[in-house]
């Protein structure tokens, strides 16, 4: 599954979300060292990660589970959602659209098991 925005300037909403996790704006992700988002709650923090990748008028985000981890249904559902709601509450002037396709695509790592 990958969440895909659709937007005039995708670099620009990166840099924006990035922003507003570094200034506490966004509490509910953080973004580490290689740019990657996971949720900031004791309960879901470092379940997997959302990996950007800006390309013309598009930013889509996919999912990758913990090093030699399957992930849950509720994982795969949690952060994408959330992802969502994160960029519906606070950055809804920066995009046309949103959606979250309904099974993995390249590059998604989501095992079938």
């Amino acid at each position: 599954m990958a969440v895909i925005v659709t937007t005039r300037k995708p670099r620009a909403l990166l840099s924006s979300i990035k922003e507003g996790i570094a200034d506490g704006t966004v509490t509910t992700w953080i973004s580490d060292s290689d740019g990657d988002f996971t949720l900031s709650s004791d309960a879901w923090k470092h379940k997997a990660w959302l990996r950007p990748t800006a390309k013309e008028e598009t930013l889509a985000l996919h999912i990758f589970p913990p090093k030699d981890t399957t992930m849950s249904m509720a994982v795969y559902a949690a952060y994408h959602a959330r992802f969502i709601e994160m960029l519906l509450r606070y950055f809804d002037d920066k995009f046309k659209s949103v959606r979250a396709t309904a099974l993995p695509v390249e590059p998604d790592r989501v095992s079938s098991t």
